[in-house]
């Protein structure tokens, strides 16, 4: 079940390979971090009430105050409460663990297999939608300040962009 969550968070609410593929290295790099914190914080722990209790309150503090900063830091403190509700519960074992790095690399093999097989939209091509758009925002005057505007005609900005060396001409 775990396995099938992580391919689906990782892919979710991603636009293009490269974001996705980042994500998946993030969710590891912070599972592994996460579970070595685990070790260090959670096994001393044996679920003891008092100082679970806080740590877990500082956990979905972290997941919820971090969402938006960092998915490394997010994982973190994802995994870290896993790992304390596991002491609660008496069955939180290094083997344990493993089997959550397991399931959390498994998920990012199949985000990986993912963007390879199914998701069609290279970084590139995102960042070229954006760019465009940008460009014609800052031609119609719409939503740039007028000193950046009188910084760079429209043409040179064009011309700017168009030789960039990973600037592919649309064929729309």
């Amino acid at each position: 079940p775990l396995v099938v969550g992580a391919g689906n968070t990782l892919v979710v609410n991603t636009v293009s390979r490269g974001e996705t593929l980042v994500r998946g290295f993030r969710r590891v790099l912070g599972t592994v971090i996460g579970i070595g914190l685990g070790l260090l914080i959670a096994v001393p722990l044996h679920g003891a009430g008092a100082p679970t209790a806080v740590l877990l309150a500082a956990c979905v503090f972290g997941i919820f105050y971090s969402a938006a900063v960092s998915y490394t830091w997010m994982m973190l403190s994802v995994t870290l409460l896993a790992e304390l509700l596991y002491g609660l519960l008496g069955v939180l074992s290094p083997g344990l663990l493993a089997l959550r790095l397991a399931e959390t690399g498994i998920g990012a093999l199949g985000a990986v297999l993912a963007v390879l097989l199914v998701l069609p939209v290279t970084t590139h091509a995102v960042t070229d939608v954006w760019i465009q758009r940008a460009l014609r925002s800052w031609s119609s005057g719409s939503t740039m300040p007028s000193t950046c505007r009188s910084s760079m005609s429209s043409a040179s900005m064009v011309t700017f962009v168009s030789r960039s060396p990973f600037h592919q001409p649309s064929l729309s």
